[in-house]
C-alpha cells in the first residue's frame, strides 16, 4: 500500500529574510505541505515501510488510556506568545513554535521502518534515516485485571537538534510513558518522561496527568483531568485542566488551559477546537 498525508500549518524556518537593526527576520511557512508519503508492505510477522514518515519513537510519550489527546500531547510546550525561548540555547525559534524535544520524530529525508505485528499487547518497532535511528516498545491492554493499560518506551540517536531538526548535534535520547485507567470508575493517570542527553550535558522533563473518564450523557465519555509538568533545567514548569467530550466514536469536543512558569515570567493559554475522525 501507500500512504500520503497533507498538512496546513507551521512547516519550520525556511530562509533569513533579513537583518534589520541588528534584528533577525525568519521566514516561515505556513503553506500546504507533505507530511507522510511512504509505501509499505505488510506480512505475517510484520510491515516495512519506506518513505517520508514518523520515526519509530513517535507519540511514545503521550500513550494514554484515556482520552486526553485532542487538545495536546504530553511533554509538548504551547505555542508561547511573547515569552522569550532563547534560553533553549536556541535563538531561531520562533515564539509560535510547538516546543516538543521529549517526543519521536517526521524527518524530510526518506527512512525506513519496521513493525513487527501485535504479540500478547506488545509491538517492537525501529527506524533508521540519514538522520537518526530509535528503538521503540509499546504495550496496550483494554482490560487486564479490570484496568485498561497502555505505555511505552523508547531510544533515538541522533546528529540533528531536537527542536527544530536543523542543528547538527549529538544526541541521544531516552523517552517513555505510562498510562493506566480503571474501567469500573474511570479513574485514570498518565505519566511521561524525556531526557536529552547532548554533549555539552543533559536536560529531563516529566509530566503527569489525572482525572476521570465516564459516560454522563448519552453522547459519548466525558474526560475530565488536571496536569502538572516541570522541565527543570530550564526553570519551565506549567499546570493545567483539560475536558473532551467523545461523541459517537468519531467527534472530539475539547478545551484545554495552561498556566505557565517559564523563569519567573507566566503565561496563559487556552486552546479549543474539535476533531472529527473519518
Amino acid at each position: 500500500g501507500y500512504v500520503l498525508e497533507i498538512g496546513d500549518s507551521f512547516t519550520g524556518i525556511n530562509a533569513v529574510d533579513s537583518l534589520v537593526a541588528g534584528e533577525l527576520k525568519i521566514a516561515s511557512s505556513y503553506d500546504p505541505y507533505v507530511r507522510q508519503s511512504y509505501v509499505y508492505l505488510k506480512g505475517e510477522w510484520a510491515s516495512l515501510s519506506i518513505g517520508q514518515r514518523f520515526m519509530a519513537t513517535e507519540g511514545i510519550t503521550s500513550m494514554s488510556a484515556a482520552k486526553t489527546g485532542s487538545a495536546g500531547r504530553l511533554l509538548t510546550v504551547s505555542p508561547l506568545a511573547g515569552i522569550d525561548l532563547s534560553g533553549l540555547n536556541l535563538p531561531l525559534i520562533p515564539n509560535h513554535v510547538i516546543v516538543e524535544p521529549f517526543n519521536g520524530r517526521r524527518f524530510d529525508s526518506n527512512s525506513v521502518r519496521i513493525d513487527l505485528n501485535p504479540v500478547n499487547g506488545f509491538i517492537a518497532s525501529a527506524a533508521w534515516s540519514d538522520e537518526a535511528w530509535d528503538l521503540s516498545l509499546r504495550y496496550a491492554n483494554a482490560d487486564l485485571a479490570g484496568f485498561k493499560v497502555a505505555g511505552g518506551i523508547g531510544y533515538e540517536k541522533s546528529d540533528v537538534d531536537p527542536f527544530i531538526n536543523l542543528i547538527p548535534v549529538d544526541l541521544e535520547r531516552i523517552m517513555g510513558s505510562a498510562s493506566v485507567m480503571h474501567n469500573a470508575s474511570g479513574l485514570f493517570v498518565t505519566g511521561a518522561y524525556g531526557r536529552l542527553d547532548f554533549q555539552s550535558g543533559t536536560t529531563d522533563a516529566y509530566h503527569i496527568q489525572a482525572g476521570i473518564e465516564r459516560k454522563f450523557t448519552d453522547w459519548g465519555p466525558t474526560t475530565l483531568y488536571g496536569e502538572f509538568a516541570e522541565w527543570s533545567d530550564l526553570n519551565l514548569d506549567w499546570y493545567g485542566l483539560g475536558i473532551n467530550q467523545n461523541i459517537a466514536e468519531s467527534v472530539d469536543l475539547y478545551a484545554q488551559g495552561r498556566k505557565y512558569d517559564f523563569g519567573g515570567t507566566d503565561a496563559t493559554t487556552v486552546l479549543g477546537g474539535v476533531r472529527v475522525k473519518f
